[in-house]
């Protein structure tokens, strides 16, 4: 929680009506390199207006093992922690679509003698990042994209779910949400 409230919250210091409902997609990694993509669906909770943003994502993680692979779907449990923070309050949809960057920390099943075939995964995004920046942070490594995303991102939101496969570890991806 100390990241969150000292780096986070100060840089995305407005609570929006927004929040996560619930989400699905995929993700694959080998060695260091990670690839995701998927949907998140979200609530306007002033307005009662629903939306969906998809997006893909590619990037660098860390974990135990060479390979690995995880899916969720709508129907899994996942939730929202929290409003979707933002640079300011009035935040539209349309202003989280664009460069995104998504910091993920997964354990799923079947990546050990240990892990039950369900997993769980949380989900740092940040969205709203200008596409040049986005681009940059993929093609210049996990410390440019983590960087960017604190200083270029409109948008932050939490989200932990349940997912499948075989994935354990950690990754910083960027890509595009629309």
């Amino acid at each position: 929680m100390g990241l969150l409230t000292s780096v986070l919250l100060p840089v995305f210091s407005a609570k929006t009506p927004w929040k996560f409902t619930t989400s699905g997609g995929g993700s694959l990694s080998a060695w260091i390199v990670a690839g995701t993509g998927g949907s998140v669906f979200l609530t306007n909770t002033s307005t009662g207006e629903n939306g969906r943003l998809r997006y893909l994502a590619g990037g660098s993680t860390l974990g135990p093992a060479p390979v690995g692979g995880s899916i969720s779907t709508v129907d899994m449990f996942s939730i929202g922690l929290g409003n979707i923070r933002a640079i300011r309050p009035d935040l539209p949809l349309s202003a989280m679509q664009g460069g995104i960057a998504i910091l993920g920390l997964s354990v799923a099943g079947s990546a050990g003698p240990y892990f039950p075939p369900e997993g769980g995964s949380l989900s740092l995004y940040f969205f709203g990042i200008s596409g040049p920046s986005a681009l940059a942070s993929l093609v210049m490594g996990p410390l440019v994209g983590l960087l960017n995303a604190l200083t270029g991102a409109l948008a932050f939101g939490m989200m932990a779910g349940q997912i499948k496969g075989a994935d354990v570890g950690i990754s910083l991806q960027t890509g595009y949400a629309l």
